[in-house]
């Protein structure tokens, strides 16, 4: 059962309809786990496939499917409100999208920035009690720099987007999403959504 299929107990939508209303109504998807069921389940939606998806990182991932800009790259597991979706969508210019979460995994991927400068984006605990979380939630619009990221993601496959972000974090400026960003990596959690 792929994330994408999951349903939203408040609205009775799936994330992917969720992003087709908030954000954007054409997406393309890249695929790896369970392709053919996800291409049979939305046959309107542009897919790519990572043929290596069981041995790659999620930069290669990410790589197959910078096609275009602008273009918002966003995880399949996150549950946008609205409030944090108008601010993803209302933003331009090349964003990375953070949010002051309290109670983060342990393995949590973290942002230090001052203002709206991205200093340092690490995996782990939070080295500074300000550093927010990053979601995987990126825009891009400057042509130049998704083509330098697609060629960096490439010639990493194994690395996490994260890290290739880090590399071009002076590109980019940090905005704190202010509504709720719920991401789905269990049962457990899946579970809570529905409390």
């Amino acid at each position: 059962f792929h994330k994408l299929k999951l349903v939203s107990p408040h609205s009775g939508e799936t994330i992917l309809e969720r992003y087709c209303r908030q954000l954007t109504s054409k997406v393309s998807i890249v695929v790896g786990y369970r392709a053919a069921e996800l291409m049979s389940s939305f046959p309107n939606h542009e897919f790519y496939y990572n043929h290596a998806w069981f041995e790659t990182g999620s930069a290669y991932s990410v790589a197959a499917g910078l096609k275009s800009v602008p273009t918002i790259i966003i995880p399949c597991d996150l549950f946008l409100d609205d409030a944090s979706a108008n601010t993803v969508r209302s933003q331009t210019g090349n964003v990375i999208y953070t949010s002051a979460t309290e109670n983060r995994e342990t393995n949590a991927i973290n942002v230090n920035c001052e203002n709206e400068e991205i200093k340092h984006i690490y995996s782990g605990p939070k080295i500074q009690g300000s550093d927010r979380e990053f979601h995987g939630i990126v825009r891009i619009e400057d042509a130049e720099l998704m083509q330098n990221i697609t060629k960096s993601c490439e010639e990493q496959p194994g690395a996490a987007f994260s890290d290739i972000l880090n590399q071009f974090k002076s590109q980019f400026t940090a905005c704190e999403l202010t509504g709720e960003v719920r991401e789905i990596n269990s049962v457990d959690q899946f579970f809570e959504y529905f409390r």
